[in-house]
């Protein structure tokens, strides 16, 4: 058992919060401090060594982390400060990571891998956690699916990447397990897991910090523009499934958003506006098939890797048959400013034609995506 031993000097700050200051994180023995507040969480650890900062209900979990198992919290908790996510432990949580790192253990003995190492590499928090699998010098990812995804929509998923790799965007190779199986059965748990190969990179949001590459939103229209070009002439058969967001999907949203409560009746003035003319305009313009097809659904700078000058689309949990506009959206909503868009837009069409009526579509989808319309949701 590791025995984690604080040394801690009390203080009371100004605003009356007790606060302790120690040399060492309990977790992973970096110089943090310690602020103690009344709430469920009641310690609140900065450390400064790269787990970031924790909420958590005590200060010792020595007793229930074996060596191992620390070094799984401390990539939990370094994962989750990597993509800005506020992290709270208690031993509810510990024991639910400790549960799924020990599954993951068993089922990377069915991909015939020597000697693995795992740890969380993204979305720890997510009904769907992805895994970093090492293996003497080779990487891989791992997903593990929520017990109620749908395996052909999972197969759907593969299909669309394993088309993308054949096209030359780079995506990791799906791994078989022992078997010759792409979507692997865990036994006895009802989920389903996908190895790939991993890919090296930096997600953009953080390469940015660093590195901002002139020419970026030009690589951001070639790459949207050639995964809609390859989704254009995709045939899936009847055996895989998709999510369909066409009219009906939305109006039925609209008509479900509508009965929510709002911050003021302005608010909800504006949503209903905005989604009014979103579903005017789909109906008008939803028989333009050559702009439907199966879209990524949230290429973000978070979801796509920056290495060696190439982005790389990761993060394909929201795949869908939708608009492709709604893909663009999502970028430019989330990321992409204004004065960066013509650059995108020159190069996205050297790829693929922008059809006429999409620079009337185009405030439309925006204001439907502001207003939380068009926006990612779950598949469950």
């Amino acid at each position: 058992m590791i025995q984690t031993k604080l040394i801690l000097v009390d203080g009371i700050t100004g605003s009356g919060k007790s606060t302790r200051v120690q040399d060492k994180c309990p977790f992973c023995s970096g110089k943090a401090n310690i602020s103690q507040l009344d709430e469920k969480f009641p310690y609140k650890i900065k450390c400064y060594n790269g787990c970031g900062t924790i909420r958590s209900d005590k200060l010792d979990y020595s007793a229930d982390i074996t060596e191992l198992r620390l070094k799984w919290i401390i990539a939990y908790n370094k994962n989750l400060n990597f993509n800005d996510i506020m992290n709270c432990i208690n031993s509810d949580i510990l024991n639910e990571l400790f549960s799924e790192h020990e599954l993951i253990l068993k089922t990377v003995t069915g991909f015939s891998l020597t000697d693995p190492e795992i740890e969380n590499a993204g979305g720890c928090d997510s009904l769907d956690p992805l895994y970093l699998i090492k293996s003497g010098e080779d990487k891989y990812s791992l997903r593990l699916y929520d017990s109620r995804r749908d395996p052909s929509s999972i197969m759907a998923e593969l299909f669309w990447l394993d088309t993308l790799i054949e096209n030359n965007i780079p995506v990791g190779e799906t791994i078989t397990d022992s078997k010759g199986n792409k979507l692997h059965l865990i036994e006895d748990t009802g989920r389903y897991c996908v190895m790939r190969r991993w890919i090296d990179g930096k997600p953009l949001y953080n390469a940015l910090k660093t590195n901002n590459p002139d020419d970026l939103a030009e690589m951001l229209g070639d790459l949207m523009a050639k995964m809609h070009k390859i989704s254009e002439e995709l045939i899936l058969s009847d055996d895989l499934s998709v999510e369909k967001r066409d009219f009906s999907y939305y109006e039925s949203l609209f008509n479900e958003y509508k009965q929510y409560e709002f911050d003021s009746d302005d608010q909800k003035n504006s949503f209903i506006r905005s989604g009014e003319e979103f579903l005017k305009m789909l109906a008008e313009n939803g028989h333009d098939q050559s702009s439907y097809g199966i879209i990524h659904g949230d290429i973000t700078f978070r979801n796509l890797l920056y290495h060696d000058s190439k982005l790389i689309p990761i993060d394909f949990m929201s795949v869908r048959h939708d608009h492709f506009l709604t893909d663009i959206v999502q970028l430019f909503h989330c990321d992409l400013t204004e004065e960066n868009r013509e650059a995108f837009w020159n190069s996205y069409k050297k790829i693929r034609p922008i059809p006429d009526n999409w620079q009337i579509l185009l405030p439309v989808f925006l204001s439907a995506r502001a207003a939380g319309l068009s926006k990612v949701r779950t598949f469950l």
